[in-house]
């Protein structure tokens, strides 16, 4: 299996294992959350699962199991968190109170921690551009961003901010910041370009004969010309998916080559079906990714639309400005102007290059703005988590301590099950929603 089948099988045993949950089938919950891959991104999920539902079923010892084995894992993590909480609950259900108390203060001080490095990471937001942050100058990186370990904020000690990265939104939003900054990197370096043609007409123009360049002129013609085949392809693409109303002409390229293995597996059940071979359980998972890649893509087919659209536009300025520039400078080779008209005309050129820089820049600040929003508000709403966890832990330490438990813990205690509860009514609301 490739790699994206193997992670829907898991996603798919995550899902039924929490809806066997929530019905009360146990044990079928069980068997399910056991299918998930160690290694899958919600392999943490599963255990976690597979622990309260051992625990349901009475066998405090098995759901100690799954537990342990999640509290060694990256703790920015909202199921190791849980667990944290969790593993006293279970060593409580077991008598063994002692380990329990030493459970809760573990656990206690690894809240505090984590509460800092969520405060550590909202700090080095807020003291960085996202450009910086996300490392959005490698122009040789296109989608860097998109791994952990090429940017800051997810290679951050607290790794609060992974989370964002499984939603469209977010990478959509980067990617159009990634473009635009890029934008204005080439129109930089055109006004770059308009500075050194004054300075070649300031000392060398009067010298030129008709057939020479100034060092440089061939690279931007060059440079026009790649950029005018990758505007047209765009266009082609947009009008394509905009006539034919095809969701599926705009896809990044991560699921771009799903759905090429979506393609190269049809075809392959077509020749195996003309031969006579019946496989209805593949061409049933091939129709299921389809469908799910169609449905992604419609959920953001508007707004990839606007994306190149305002891409498009950016570059067409671009492309207004740079061909003018060259047809000016053109004719100051071949006529040898005066020098003073002709830097007059550059320094206009030089403004509206700055016009257009001036508006692309209030375009980027408006969707970092947009971006810092969302990452403050996920940092504010695991904060929030890690102080509910916090104060459920601190509830159990006094109460174990208030009222002398160690002689006899009373397990029934309303106040003592007070955090299992709360954990298993949050989880519940997490395990009926879309992960």
């Amino acid at each position: 299996y490739h790699q994206e089948q193997l992670a829907l099988y898991d996603k798919a045993f995550t899902a039924a294992g929490y809806g066997y949950f929530q019905q009360q089938d146990y044990q079928q919950a069980v068997d399910n959350f056991g299918q998930v891959r160690q290694a899958a991104p919600l392999a943490n999920d599963a255990l976690l699962g597979y622990g309260w539902a051992k625990a349901r079923q009475g066998d405090y010892q098995g759901a100690l199991a799954p537990w342990l084995l999640l509290v060694q894992k990256p703790l920015a993590d909202d199921a190791v968190q849980e667990a944290l909480l969790a593993i006293p609950y279970a060593y409580l259900q077991l008598g063994d109170v002692q380990q329990a108390l030493a459970s809760y203060a573990q656990a206690e001080q690894v809240y505090l921690q984590e509460l800092q490095q969520i405060d550590q990471t909202g700090a080095e937001v807020q003291g960085k551009t996202l450009v910086e942050l996300l490392d959005l100058d490698n122009s040789n990186a296109r989608y860097s961003w998109l791994l952990p370990e090429n940017n800051t904020l997810v290679a951050s000690p607290s790794r609060y901010l992974f989370p964002l990265y499984s939603y469209n939104r977010f990478q959509n939003s980067v990617q159009t910041l990634f473009d635009l900054h890029h934008i204005q990197q080439r129109l930089q370096a055109w006004q770059g370009n308009l500075a050194a043609y004054r300075d070649l007409m300031d000392y060398r123009l009067h010298t030129f004969r008709r057939q020479q360049e100034p060092e440089g002129y061939r690279g931007m013609v060059d440079s026009l010309s790649q950029l005018q085949v990758q505007r047209d392809k765009m266009v082609a693409v947009l009008a394509a998916a905009k006539g034919d109303n095809n969701v599926l002409m705009l896809l990044d390229d991560e699921r771009k080559d799903l759905l090429s293995l979506v393609e190269s597996g049809e075809n392959n059940i077509q020749r195996l079906v003309g031969g006579g071979e019946q496989v209805p359980e593949e061409a049933a998972w091939l129709q299921r990714y389809r469908g799910m890649l169609q449905w992604s893509a419609t959920l953001d087919f508007d707004e990839r639309l606007w994306q190149m659209e305002s891409a498009i536009s950016s570059i067409d300025v671009a492309l207004v400005l740079s061909n003018e520039t060259r047809r000016k400078i053109n004719r100051l080779l071949r006529e040898a102007p005066d020098i003073t008209s002709a830097k007059t005309r550059i320094d206009d050129y030089g403004e509206k290059i700055a016009a257009v820089l001036a508006r692309n820049q209030t375009m980027m600040a408006k969707i970092e703005g947009e971006l810092k929003t969302q990452i403050y508000a996920s940092l504010a709403l695991q904060r929030q988590r890690v102080q509910f966890y916090l104060g459920e832990t601190r509830l159990a330490l006094a109460q174990l301590y208030d009222n002398k438990y160690l002689g006899s813990v009373d397990h029934s205690s309303p106040r003592l099950l007070e955090s299992k509860k709360a954990l298993i009514k949050a989880r519940g609301e997490k395990f009926s929603g879309s992960k």
